[in-house]
């Protein structure tokens, strides 16, 4: 028995309701998106913690003397780190901003409620279908339900493809966890040096002190080339997790959302 010309496109649409109907209801799109969405939230915290860290480390080692009265140069080596921490440090607090966001959105959307209604909205449709009625009860429901599936799969997919573009594009050059845990060893380096800087310094004889004052040149450069390299490093680590946090927590997911909302928006309906 051939199937008639004009149910073709009915039948087509109810497979597909059906098949989005299932869709909403699978618990493993919310379950998998909110561990990875946890994860990036953890490095994310991470990040910040070890930022404020090293925050703290540079504002003591700002104050450190290098030589005999060379604290203002070690504070002007330190000062544009110092400026950078605090601005990754409000980055990284929107990113984590940005991942809560995403992940209160999934719980919502994934609430059974919520469940249930999108499935009543696609009855309502396949309804219209069936019928062949377009009034203007039909483009409301659409509308509506076009807005409930959004809520329900457009961030559940965005962190899909990011997580997929991090794993496959990103990840060698801008390894999250490789660049926390660089940056945690110069917050460690820096630290370990102004304190033992800070105890040469009280244990240091006034002959020694003589001494420093007639070698000053050659003590200042040495101590001040190790200030400059933990400065270098610590700001490439930095301007590195600034990109790829930035990428991920909002440039990615904006650019996502707006190219999956256009899209959705480009479906017709005769």
């Amino acid at each position: 028995m051939l199937i008639k010309k004009e149910l073709i496109p009915k039948i087509f649409l109810t497979i597909l309701i059906l098949l989005i109907s299932v869709l909403v209801l699978i618990k493993t799109i919310d379950e998998n998106a909110v561990v990875q969405n946890n994860e990036l939230l953890k490095k994310a915290m991470s990040a910040f913690l070890v930022a404020k860290g090293l925050n703290a480390i540079v504002s003591v080692a700002q104050g450190t003397e290098v030589g005999v009265g060379f604290t203002v140069a070690v504070g002007e080596i330190l000062d544009p780190l110092n400026d950078l921490i605090e601005k990754f440090s409000w980055i990284m607090l929107a990113s984590t901003t940005s991942l809560a966001i995403q992940k209160i959105t999934i719980l919502i959307s994934s609430w059974y409620v919520f469940k249930i209604f999108t499935i009543l909205l696609l009855g309502i449709l396949l309804y219209f279908i069936w019928r062949d009625k377009r009034d203007k009860l039909f483009f409301i429901t659409l509308k509506i339900l076009f807005i409930f599936l959004f809520l329900r799969f457009a961030i559940p997919a965005t962190i899909y493809a990011n997580n997929f573009i991090y794993d496959n594009f990103l990840k060698k050059e801008y390894n999250i966890e490789k660049k926390i845990d660089r940056l945690e060893k110069i917050t460690t380096t820096l630290e370990k040096q102004s304190v033992d800087k800070a105890i040469e310094q009280k244990e240091r004889s006034f002959l020694n002190k003589i001494t420093d004052s007639l070698n000053v040149s050659k003590i200042v450069k040495s101590k001040m080339a190790k200030y400059k390299k933990i400065t270098k490093d610590a700001t490439k680590k930095i301007i590195d997790l600034i990109i790829i946090f930035l990428f991920q927590t909002m440039f990615f997911p904006l650019i996502f959302l707006f190219l999956l909302y256009k899209s959705m928006l480009s479906v017709k309906w005769d």
